[in-house]
């Protein structure tokens, strides 16, 4: 026996009602000194005992009445208590069409998913009269609306499904189409799943316990033996780099029982970048680095792409997005020196070469403190105090703003540096460290080992060509400033051996700040000697300051997308997205208050938001691509679909016409509600007829 609503068998609890009823009505007798009453009290007994026994039979009457108000509201039925041919049985029956990326697998040339909508077809069509269908989708963009009686326009919303390229599971809808099936009072009620049967499409299902009743029919439509060579999710060493810089585009080629040649094609901006021929073996993995160059700023959209035979085509494509920035300034703010102090001028080379300035490259301008104004700041990507003996505090107050509005500031210690100046007040909301007095390191200090997994640090790795940079275990230091105490935020990237830090962090507002404790001059470090790891060094440390490496540019497809919005744009005069493959437009929903915007994930591609604010245009871009699980195309075991399913209830068919009209009888539910009901009412008039023959008045039964 089982119920479609279970739950209101709670209410059955009631029943206690008539109980407490029959408790607190009770009459109870008041002690009277009636000595005639000793010779009736014989009599007095057997009333009273077959009084006590129509008390019991109205209460349990009353207490059965309420339980089989439960029972009727829960739909109590008794499942598979008879047979009938399919033929003969009206069936409500919700088609859920897995429409994942892999169901694009192509044999034959035709994809599973079409393969798969030819055979729920023909089992629609063979439902008889008087049966509903309803369709559904995985990743949720056909939401049945409710059920159809007309076969021919069930069939033709299954025909409507488009491929799609997520990567939703079979879990995430079946449960709204088991509910969605066991409400409607039909005879028979089924579930049937179009699917390729991957492991991802079948992950999370557990359906191994009762379901109101409801058969499932998977119809699995996947490949037996599959070939697929796979490009997978493009990695960009940063987001973001300004024209001329240089950022690496990461990826592996990956084999499934493929093998043979591949045309390897990558483009950026609609123009090609690498374009080679590589021969992959089955199983093999290769990983592909390619350096990118952009000559142009603004949002670039890129793709990978391969040309092979394999049979799914939509992992052989990737797409990504590059920030490109137009050449940015740096702004060097140094104090007039004496010949001895040359802090400036090697910290200046190394950031922008000589032969690195123009259009492809930084440009450098030089300053001195007093000139610190906003003005100078608006156009600054980055702004360094290379031998600045000092600031004013208005002078810190104008950098923290233009710092917290997502500007870069990088310190570099040297002779002239004055240590009260940079420990003001308005110097500590911004600098990493409290400083100390200057000390000198006799015999020479080297650091502790880094850490080259750290962004500063990446170029120092090892293991990397022969030509790599020179160690950083090389570089000696004679003097640097003691660290008095550090800020709460502040990150520590290198120490001395001795522990002192020697090269911190810190981000304060939207912007980055980095101080190295040294200076490249010989009197306090062998940095100007080395020269290769100062260069190496300090243009790390530059690119690191003018990227923007908040930006998250590649998705999953069948996501809603959330991007923060550009600096500047707190009130965006419009908004509108445009995406390339497509050439199309569509619109953006902004939030202002948490200064996002949200744009669904639903076009494979690169895309392109812009916002006006007071006629300046400003962008940010994004890719989506398919999800690299469903390049994973390993079917599940038969004997683990029936495990995942309620059993003697799922039906596996894999090729048109295993199915007929005449095949496996159904079983069907027998539906007590008509016979609770009319126990109800025959319940109901005997109480009825009973409570009025048992509180009748002795008056009342003279008058009759």
């Amino acid at each position: 026996m089982n119920f479609v609503y279970g739950a209101i068998l709670w209410g059955a609890l009631a029943c206690v009602a008539p109980v407490i009823i029959h408790l607190v009505m009770r009459t109870k007798p008041r002690p009277m000194i009636l000595p005639t009453l000793r010779f009736v009290r014989k009599t007095h007994l057997a009333s009273a005992s077959k009084l006590r026994l129509r008390h019991l039979l109205l209460l349990a009457m009353r207490i059965f009445v309420i339980v089989l108000i439960a029972y009727l509201l829960a739909r109590v039925f008794l499942p598979e208590f008879g047979k009938a041919s399919r033929e003969n049985v009206p069936t409500a029956l919700v088609v859920v069409v897995d429409n994942s990326a892999s169901m694009e697998y192509s044999l034959d040339k035709q994809t599973a998913l079409a393969r798969g909508k030819l055979i729920a077809d023909e089992i629609v069509d063979t439902l008889p009269t008087g049966s509903q269908i309803a369709v559904m989708s995985t990743d949720g963009q056909n939401a049945a609306a409710g059920f159809l009686a007309d076969i021919k326009l069930a069939t033709g919303q299954i025909d409507d499904v488009p491929q799609g390229y997520g990567d939703s599971a079979i879990a995430s809808v079946l449960a709204k189409a088991v509910n969605l099936a066991g409400q409607v009072d039909l005879p028979a009620r089924e579930v049937m799943i179009v699917t390729d049967s991957t492991a991802g499409a079948l992950r999370d299902l557990n359906l191994s316990k009762d379901t109101r009743g409801v058969r499932f029919t998977v119809v699995d439509c996947g490949p037996v033996q599959h070939e697929n060579v796979t490009i997978s999710l493009p990695r960009l060493s940063s987001p973001s780099v300004p024209v001329g810089g240089e950022v690496t585009l990461e990826f592996t080629l990956s084999s499934d029982g493929f093998g043979g040649e591949v045309e390897l094609r990558v483009e950026l901006a609609g123009q090609a970048v690498e374009e080679r021929s590589l021969r992959i073996k089955p199983g093999e993995v290769r990983v592909v680095k390619i350096p990118l160059r952009p000559r142009l700023s603004g949002v670039l959209h890129g793709v990978a792409a391969i040309k092979s035979a394999d049979g799914l085509r939509a992992d052989n494509v990737r797409f990504f997005t590059l920030h490109v920035s137009p050449p940015v300034d740096v702004l060097f703010v140094t104090t007039p020196a004496g010949r001895d102090d040359r802090t400036a001028f090697l910290t200046g080379n190394a950031i922008c070469p000589p032969n690195g300035s123009g259009n492809s490259g930084p440009v450098r301008r030089r300053i001195r403190p007093d000139e610190i104004v906003p003005e100078k700041l608006e156009k600054t990507g980055l702004v360094v105090l290379a031998g600045a003996a000092g600031l004013s505090e208005d002078n810190w107050k104008i950098l923290e703003k233009y710092v917290r509005a997502g500007g870069s500031l990088w310190i570099t210690a040297g002779p002239m540096l004055s240590a009260d100046s940079y420990n003001s007040s308005a110097a500590r909301r911004l600098m990493p460290a409290e400083l100390a007095d200057q000390e000198e390191l006799s015999p020479a200090m080297a650091w502790q080992a880094v850490d080259t997994r750290l962004p500063m640090f990446k170029p120092f790795a090892p293991g990397l060509p022969e030509d790599a940079n020179p160690p950083l275990s090389d570089l000696r230091f004679h003097r640097r400033f003691g660290i008095a105490s550090l800020a709460s935020d502040a990150a520590v990237e290198a120490k001395y051996a001795d522990g002192v830090p020697a090269l911190l962090s810190r981000d304060v507002g939207e912007g980055h700040i980095v101080f190295w404790n040294f200076s490249p001059t010989r009197s306090w470090s062998n940095m100007s000697q080395l020269a290769g790891q100062l260069v190496v060094l300090a243009q790390r440390t530059r690119e690191i300051l003018l990227r923007d490496e908040s930006l998250q540019t590649l998705f999953p497809w069948g996501r809603e997308i959330m991007l923060p919005l550009p600096a500047g744009s707190a009130r965006p005069a419009s908004a509108k997205g445009h995406h390339v493959g497509r050439d199309e437009t569509f619109p953006v929903e902004i939030d202002f208050a948490n200064r996002l915007a949200y744009v669904p994930a639903n076009r494979l591609g690169g895309s392109t938001l812009t916002f006006i604010v007071n006629d300046e245009i400003l962008q940010r871009g994004y890719s989506i691509n398919v999800p690299p699980a469903e390049s994973d195309l390993t079917r599940v075991e038969e004997s683990e679909i029936f495990e995942k399913f309620p059993p003697g209830r799922v039906e596996i068919i894999r090729q048109a016409g295993e199915r007929t009209s005449t095949g496996d009888p159904q079983r069907l539910d027998l539906d007590l509600l008509p016979i609770v009901l009319l126990l109800l009412l025959v319940l109901l008039t005997v109480e009825s007829w009973f409570a009025n023959r048992f509180y009748k008045r002795p008056s009342e039964e003279n008058e009759t």
